[in-house]
């Protein structure tokens, strides 16, 4: 049988932040499960130029291709000024390509912020991978939010923790994958 292919994407900016704690145990938990194989995307390592940006730009277009052929995807975007990170918002524009990527597949958006009130601050990413490329997005963004996230420990309250772990198995029902495999 094929392996899975999931692609974790982080587009937090900092080395720690709440996005990509939430990203590395959404990793975590897909590695556990027998026939996916999971590959990570870290925009801080690109450098990602606002859009349209270059004509051709290597590293990002590896990321792109790497995203397109995705059987799911997992994309952490921290929430600044009460919407996603510009470089989360220009990756997406050249990643969500209709004709170079596979429709209908699953995401899972997790969501990274300093309180509460930036709840449904992911929405236009939301309808933004729904309209262009017909995505099924698996549940409502998951949002860690103040001291959810211990940071430096790079750990999730136990609460956080069971929350994304119900997202992320659904992501794998999705996907028809199982640990029974």
């Amino acid at each position: 049988m094929k392996p899975i292919h999931v692609n974790i994407v982080s587009t937090s900016p900092m080395e720690q932040s709440r996005s990509r704690t939430a990203l590395m145990y959404a990793a975590e938990q897909l590695r556990a499960v027998p026939g996916i194989v999971v590959s990570v995307t870290d925009l801080r390592e690109l450098s990602i130029d606002a859009y349209p940006g270059p004509e051709r730009h290597p590293r990002r277009d590896a990321a792109v291709a790497d995203f397109n052929a995705a059987d799911a995807v997992v994309i952490g975007v921290p929430v600044h000024c009460w919407g996603p990170a510009s470089n989360a918002v220009a990756f997406l524009a050249h990643a969500l390509d209709p004709e170079k990527g596979k429709r209908f597949r699953p995401f899972l958006i997790l969501g990274g912020a300093g309180g509460r009130s930036a709840l449904l601050a992911l929405d236009g990413v939301v309808r933004t991978i729904l309209t262009e490329i017909d995505a099924v997005i698996v549940g409502r963004p998951v949002m860690i939010a103040g001291d959810d996230a211990d940071l430096e420990a790079g750990t999730l309250q136990d609460a956080v923790a069971k929350r994304l772990g119900v997202a992320v198995d659904a992501l794998v029902a999705c996907l028809g994958a199982g640990r029974d495999q």
